[in-house]
């Protein structure tokens, strides 16, 4: 008993540890062909495995695959892989080989034989029938085709997930009154396509067409349908924009069509598409748009509609992009005196126009006058302190600006300035004077006189000042009074003439040379005193200057010196040209004439006054 129960333990032990196999896929659609994979185990086996045979006399093995350390072989009927090992250590060593199945009418199981080493397996396959045709969908055209298209793209989606699709055709003619014409399509992934002819289709007509479909089994599907032809485009109308776009533009059109219900339409900015949607046939679509990435300018936007057919129209537009607001300047005295008036300028441009521009001052509305970009008003105000200027514009695209500005009103102190005399020659004494005539309280007590000589600064003697300057060079000047208070500066000038001293002439005198000949040596009478006169020409005080913010003194441009008048030589008469005792008697009587010329000189001068002669100039032009 103990023998045979050591051989039963045996067998089962050895019979326990044998290597096992599986094949994947189990099934596989007839008319297909498939990569099965055998997996080995011989995890623990009883022996290393140097070979594996596979025997399929059902399905046909059209490939196996080759691997490092293995012979392979392969026929129709087998697949063998020797001369390499399995050690008793692997769970799974993998081997494929593919296979074609055969078309059944029904569902079938086929058998394959698996030997390895000393063992050996059979495995079934179970061949599976595609009894279903493939499905056609996505036909194009389904309801409208273009009249008279002689290149009529058709299409459909053809699919057949189990056996796959062997080939399809496109069919047509006139619905039974005609014979039929037919086209192969062909195949791009899962799309079957190919061009009909149906120039002989008018607007109008109709034709009947059919898809044909057959799997590799040759199951077979059809859908058929009818075409109605459309030679006729849409239309299209654009209702905005119309003259300008924004940042968020709405665009708004109308596609309308004698045949289609939807039609499909692209809009597009230049050559940049915005949107591509399907609308319904006669009615206005708006698209909301944002243009922020568009440059400013002239730019084009069209509408393009296309109907079921392929026919489309196009509608284009030209418009200015606005995506800025208005630009201000505005130019105003920073200053002005109480109850005094000013101008203001405001400067306004945009891309697309102005809607409108409207300033106030306190809150008052200024009335303004227009000249090209250029807006004018005046602003006065009867208290100090610091006021508000508020200007608001508002463009044609509806963007808005607003800027403003503080004008500081300042008391209405007035300058004058005298001066005396105002028209002069070099040398002479000049009297600058004038008043500060105070609008309310000051603080400042002194003003500051600007002369060719240079500026000094004097004392008010209550409102009035006073000061005295030489005369400079020959020229015209311009002399500044400036009274500060407050930081502010407020202004008189007047103007200085400085005229060119002549040369005098001189007194008459005989040549002696026989000649009777006579010249005049230049000498000119002084002229008499006269007394002070008032200047003719007292200058109107100006408006108060902010410091660093007036007009530039003007530059002392003296007039350029007059040229001395030449000595008056007059000719001998025909008395000068006697004899000699004559001459002499005329010696005589020149002689008298000069006594009798000085005399009468010195009765007519002036009473001396108490500083003395000023012999500067005494013999200077005169009478």
């Amino acid at each position: 008993m103990k023998t045979p129960t050591l051989l039963l333990i045996l067998l089962l032990a050895t019979t326990a540890y044998a290597a096992t196999v599986t094949v994947t896929p189990a099934t596989v659609y007839e008319t297909t062909t498939a990569w099965e994979q055998l997996d080995v185990n011989n995890y623990k086996g009883s022996s290393i495995i140097t070979k594996i045979t596979v025997d399929s006399p059902s399905l046909t093995i059209t490939d196996a695959a080759e691997y490092l350390g293995w012979t392979q072989t392969q026929d129709a009927d087998t697949a063998e892989w020797k001369n390499g090992t399995i050690e008793t250590n692997v769970k799974d060593a993998a081997f494929e080989f593919q296979v074609s199945a055969p078309n059944v009418t029904s569902n079938s199981t086929v058998p394959i034989t698996i030997t390895y080493g000393s063992g050996s397996t059979v495995l079934n396959v179970t061949v599976l029938n595609d009894a279903t045709p493939p499905a056609i969908t996505g036909v194009k055209p389904n309801t409208y085709a273009r009249a008279n298209n002689a290149a009529q793209l058709v299409s459909a989606n053809i699919i057949d997930a189990e056996t796959s699709v062997s080939g399809a055709t496109y069919t047509w003619n006139d619905c039974g009154s005609g014979p039929d014409s037919t086209i192969v399509l062909t195949k791009s992934l899962d799309t079957y396509a190919g061009t009909a002819n149906f120039s002989g289709y008018s607007e109008g007509g109709k034709a009947c067409y059919k898809f044909t479909a057959k799997n590799n089994p040759g199951e077979t599907g059809t859908l058929t349908g009818e075409l109605l032809f459309d030679g006729t485009a849409p239309n299209v109308s654009i209702s905005s924009p119309t003259t300008f776009a924004t940042e968020t533009t709405d665009f708004k059109f109308t596609a309308s069509d004698n045949i289609a219900t939807t039609l499909s339409c692209e809009i597009k900015l230049d050559s940049t598409t915005l949107d591509t949607v399907n609308v319904t046939n006669g009615t206005t679509t708006t698209l909301t748009k944002n243009l922020t990435g568009f440059t400013e300018g002239s730019h084009t936007w069209t509408a393009t509609c296309t109907d079921g057919v392929g026919l489309s129209a196009t509608k284009a537009q030209a418009i200015m992009l606005d995506t800025a607001p208005p630009s201000i300047i505005i130019d105003y005295t920073p200053s002005i005196p109480r109850t005094q008036t000013s101008e203001l300028k405001t400067t306004v441009t945009d891309t697309v126009g102005l809607a409108s521009v409207n300033a106030t001052f306190e809150g008052a509305a200024i009335v303004l006058t227009k000249s090209g970009d250029v807006y004018k008003g005046t602003i006065s105000s009867n208290t100090t302190g610091t006021k508000t200027i508020v200007v608001e514009t508002k463009d044609d695209a509806g963007h808005t600006t607003t800027k403003t500005a503080t004008v500081t009103i300042v008391p209405n102190h007035i300058v004058t300035l005298t001066l005396s005399p105002d028209s002069t020659t070099t040398g002479s004494t000049i009297t600058a004077s004038g008043t500060i005539t105070k609008d309310g309280n000051t603080t400042s007590t002194e003003v500051i006189v600007k002369t060719p000589s240079g500026n000094t600064t004097k004392t008010l003697s209550g409102s009035d000042y006073s000061s005295t300057f030489i005369a400079p060079d020959p020229g015209t000047y311009i002399i500044t009074t400036e009274f500060t208070e407050a930081g502010y500066t407020y202004k008189a000038l007047a103007t200085l003439t400085v005229r060119t001293i002549s040369a005098a002439p001189e007194p008459p005198v005989f040549s002696g040379d026989g000649a009777g000949e006579w010249r005049t040596s230049g000498y000119v009478k002084p002229p008499e005193p006269q007394a002070p006169t008032t200047p003719s020409n007292p200058v109107t005080p100006t408006q108060p200057q902010a410091h660093g913010t007036g007009p530039a003194s003007q530059q002392y441009v003296p007039l350029p010196p007059e040229s001395p008048r030449s000595a008056l030589t007059p000719k001998g008469t025909g008395v000068f040209s006697l004899g000699g005792a004559v001459k002499w008697l005329a010696i005589l009587l020149a002689l008298a004439l000069l006594i009798g010329l000085g005399v009468y000189s010195y009765n007519r001068r002036g009473p001396k006054e108490d500083g003395g002669i000023d012999w500067n100039g005494y013999f200077k032009d005169g009478s």
